[in-house]
């Protein structure tokens, strides 16, 4: 997420999947760098009533910014297939059978 994207921004776009509770800048763990914040995002959000952590989309548009979601124990986005239970590095599908790039 660039660092330039409002909190309220984020907000917002995630309204429609429960209510935000808290957004925080994640820290870098460097030494020396502690204090600083990073480019990620820490969102706490309480579901509506009914979803779970699938119905969240793991590529979310936020201020014109395609944002990836991660919310831990979810099976992981394939960057390279777009299926989801692995990681590009692990995929096995040919090169010829990619998803078109998004928009």
């Amino acid at each position: 997420m660039l660092h330039t994207v409002p909190d309220d921004n984020i907000r917002e776009a995630l309204a429609p999947y429960g209510r935000v509770m808290d957004v925080a800048r994640e820290k870098w763990r460097v030494l020396g760098l502690q204090d600083m914040g990073s480019s990620t995002r820490l969102v706490t959000l309480v579901p509506r009533r009914g979803l779970g952590a699938d119905d969240v989309p793991h590529l979310l548009r936020i201020a014109g910014v395609e944002a990836l979601v991660v919310i831990p124990g979810r099976a992981p986005l394939c960057f390279r297939c777009r299926n989801t239970g692995h990681i590009r590095r692990d995929c096995a599908s040919p090169l010829h059978t990619l998803s078109p790039p998004r928009p």
